[in-house]
């Protein structure tokens, strides 16, 4: 579930775009920095005496730099997010199946493979992922309770284009991290893990976390990973929903303390129990209403947590 329902992540509320902290007093907590300016970008280069290149770990920003588009509505962060991963994979195809990926084709962009938060959506995600059965015109699975995406169902989002293939030998895995193993051996596991599928050409991070958690407004939220700077000891999220903030460096630790949250609604029978709804259910106006509908889907809390998308 992601910060759509009820305003929650409110357009009204004012946008920062500079860096900043959080009035805290503990010691781990450093400040977000925005890319937004020259200094900001720079961080995508390592710097050794005499000799400024490009960072290893920034390769993942160009390509997927190349297929990101603003999320459709404030629902689709997991769609745009996942549709730009998959489109940073289209250059690697080639004649070897187990290499190809499935990249959906817009018939507007016919010939040319391009995943959009349209026709990401195939026969495999409408059965094993969410219900296309809306409450009314323009309104489908995503825009109806629980609302969004969750880890399970973004994973499974995924593979439904890496596996489509029998001898593919790409994988899409989640990778829960729990509030209660807070440690600095936890902080430095998701940093090892998230540094080496940045400096590999066949791997992509996507991260679902909590934006209160790392300074900003909101709560749930996805995104694709981009780079990650020494100097800052952060990795740099790239921002789907553009309307709102930039792009922005999150330190390790602060990411770590937004990803070990729990969605509410992380685990539940999908895409089977929406198709239960009733279209008053669909469109529950009211937080009443809407914990009766969540009650009925029989969802159940689970961490957040990060995707990695490798090929063996």
């Amino acid at each position: 579930m992601n910060d759509f329902f009820f305003n929650k992540d409110s357009e009204g509320a004012e946008s920062p775009l500079l860096s900043f902290s959080l009035g805290s007093s503990s010691s781990r907590v450093r400040p977000i920095v925005y890319l937004n300016g020259p200094d900001a970008y720079g961080f995508l280069k390592s710097t050794r005496p005499g000799v400024t290149s490009m960072s290893a770990y920034s390769n993942d920003f160009f390509l997927i730099s190349s297929g990101f588009d603003v999320q459709l509505n404030q629902a689709y962060c997991g769609v745009a997010a996942a549709a730009s991963i998959l489109n940073s994979l289209r250059f690697l195809n080639s004649t070897d199946s187990s290499s190809a990926v499935d990249i959906p084709m817009d018939p507007i962009y016919n010939p040319y493979p391009y995943a959009t938060q349209e026709d990401i959506f195939n026969v495999c995600t409408q059965q094993t992922v969410i219900s296309h059965t809306g409450g009314g015109p323009g309104i489908d699975g995503l825009l109806t309770p629980p609302y969004g995406l969750s880890l399970s169902q973004i994973t499974a989002l995924l593979n439904c284009h890496l596996q489509s293939t029998k001898d593919s030998s790409w994988t899409a895995t989640a990778h829960y991290v729990d509030s209660a193993s807070w440690s600095m051996i936890g902080i430095a596991k998701m940093r090892f893990h998230l540094k080496h599928a940045l400096k590999d050409p066949n791997s992509r991070v996507l991260l679902n976390y909590d934006r209160w958690k790392i300074g900003q407004t909101g709560s749930g939220h996805w995104a694709p990973v981009g780079s990650y700077s020494h100097t800052l000891d952060a990795f740099l999220l790239m921002e789907v929903a553009k309307y709102k903030y930039p792009s922005v460096w999150v330190p390790s630790e602060r990411l770590f303390d937004g990803m070990s949250t729990t969605d509410d609604c992380g685990e539940w029978n999908f895409p089977a129990a929406q198709d239960t709804l009733s279209r008053e259910e669909r469109l529950s106006t009211s937080p009443r209403e809407y914990e009766t509908t969540i009650s009925k889907l029989c969802c159940k809390s689970e961490p957040r947590g990060y995707i990695i998308i490798s090929k063996s």
